[in-house]
C-alpha cells in the first residue's frame, strides 16, 4: 500500500504541544484497539483515523495513550479539544483551526489560516494531529450527520486530509461516526467504534481499584449491568468500595441498577439533546421491550414513517452508538436502557 512508513523513527524527539489532554498514567486496557490502531497508522499508513463511541468509553484517554505510543514517527504531535479549544464555549471554525496548528509547525514563523495552506505542511512534515469531541462541529436533530451553521467547510478540510497524499495523520474522537469521512479514500481512513470492555479487561479494571467478586458470574453481572463503559465502572467501583468495602457480590445481592455520578448522566443527557424526535420515538419504543425487536416490527409501530426514514433514524442512532444490530434485530445495552427508563419517566435525578 502507498505511503507506507515501515515504523520510521525520527531522529530527533517530536516537538509537542498536548493542549489540555487528560493524564493517562493509570490507562488500563484497550490492548486490542491501540493494537489495530498503531497498524493502521505505522504500517498501513492511514493519513485519518476516526475513534467512536458513546460517552465516557474512553475516546478520548484512547487518543492521548495512541499518541504516545506513536509519537516518534513523527516531526510533530499535536493534540486539541474542539470542545473546549482555547477555552472557549463554542469550537473554532476550521480557519481558526488550521491558523492554530499552521503556527506551531512553523514555529510561528507563518499565520496563514488557510487550511490548504496547512495541508502543505502535512506534506512536508511528518505530523500526528488529534482533534478531541468531533461531534460538537456536528448538527443536532437531524439524520444525515451535518455540520452546524459555520463549520460546513469542515466537510472539505476532513476530505482533503483523506484523500490528498501527505505523509502526516489525523485522529478524530467523536460520540458520532462522521459521515462525511465515508466518501473518502477508504484505504487511508478508518473508523473504529470504540465498544465498552469485555469481561478481562473489566475484571482487570475494577481489580485495580480494589473490588473483589467470588465467582466469575458476579464479575460478568457487574461489567454486563453496565455496559463495560469505563466511566460507569470506575464509579460503581468507588461505591463498592465506600459502602460494601469491594465485595462486589455484597453489592450485587444489595443494590438495584443506577447511573453512577453526573457526569455520565450528562454526558448521556448532551447525546440525548442532539436526537431527533423520530430517533427518539424509536429509543422509547426499545426501551418498553424485553426482546430485540426486527426492522417490520418498528414499521407496524411507526405507521406514519416512511421507510426510507425509518432507515435514515435507525442508521443514525447507530452512528451515534445508541442502538444495537444483531442481524435482523435491533436492542439497547443495558447501561442505555436504563438511563432512557429513568428518562423516558422523568426518575432521572
Amino acid at each position: 500500500m502507498g505511503n507506507n512508513r515501515h515504523f520510521w523513527t525520527s531522529s530527533k524527539a517530536p516537538f509537542t504541544s498536548w493542549g489540555n489532554a487528560p493524564d493517562v498514567s493509570g490507562f488500563q486496557g484497550r490492548e486490542a484497539p491501540l493494537e489495530q490502531l498503531v497498524e493502521k497508522i505505522c504500517i498501513e499508513g492511514c493519513r485519518l483515523n476516526i475513534i467512536f463511541g458513546l460517552g465516557g468509553i474512553g475516546k478520548t484517554f484512547l487518543s492521548v495513550k495512541l499518541a504516545q505510543q506513536v509519537r516518534d514517527q513523527f516531526d510533530f504531535v499535536i493534540w486539541r479539544s474542539l470542545k473546549h479549544f482555547r477555552s472557549g464555549a463554542y469550537p473554532p471554525p476550521v480557519s481558526v483551526l488550521a491558523g492554530d496548528l499552521i503556527q506551531f509547525i512553523s514555529h510561528f514563523q507563518d499565520d496563514s489560516s488557510d487550511w490548504s495552506r496547512l495541508i502543505d505542511y502535512l506534506i512536508d512534515q511528518r505530523c500526528l494531529i488529534i482533534l478531541d469531541g468531533v461531534e460538537v462541529l456536528l448538527q443536532a436533530g437531524v439524520h444525515d450527520g451535518s455540520y452546524q451553521d459555520g463549520y460546513a467547510e469542515y466537510k472539505n478540510f476532513f476530505q482533503h486530509i483523506g484523500n490528498t497524499a501527505h505523509n502526516s495523520c489525523f485522529i478524530l474522537t467523536s460520540r458520532e461516526k462522521i459521515r462525511d469521512v465515508e466518501t473518502t479514500d477508504y484505504s487511508h481512513v478508518y473508523a473504529w467504534r470504540l465498544k465498552g470492555f469485555g469481561r478481562l479487561e473489566g475484571r482487570q479494571f475494577l481489580e485495580a481499584r480494589g473490588c473483589l467478586a467470588t465467582s466469575d458470574s458476579n464479575w460478568q453481572s457487574l461489567i454486563s449491568r453496565y455496559s463495560g463503559n469505563p466511566l460507569a465502572l470506575g464509579h460503581i467501583a468507588t461505591n463498592i468500595l465506600e459502602l460494601f468495602d469491594g465485595n462486589i457480590t455484597s453489592f450485587l445481592n444489595h443494590s438495584e441498577m443506577l447511573i453512577p455520578h453526573y457526569i455520565l448522566r450528562n454526558l448521556f443527557d448532551e447525546q440525548f439533546e442532539r436526537l431527533s424526535d423520530l430517533e427518539r420515538s424509536i429509543l422509547k419504543y426499545l426501551t418498553e421491550q424485553h426482546e430485540p425487536t426486527k426492522f417490520n416490527i418498528l414499521q407496524d409501530v411507526l405507521q406514519s414513517i416512511s421507510n426510507g426514514h425509518l432507515q435514515e433514524a435507525l442508521l443514525s442512532l447507530r452512528r451515534r452508538s445508541l442502538i444495537e444490530l444483531s442481524s435482523p434485530d435491533y436492542s439497547l445495552q443495558m447501561l442505555i436502557r436504563e438511563y432512557l427508563s429513568h428518562r423516558f419517566n422523568n426518575t432521572l435525578i
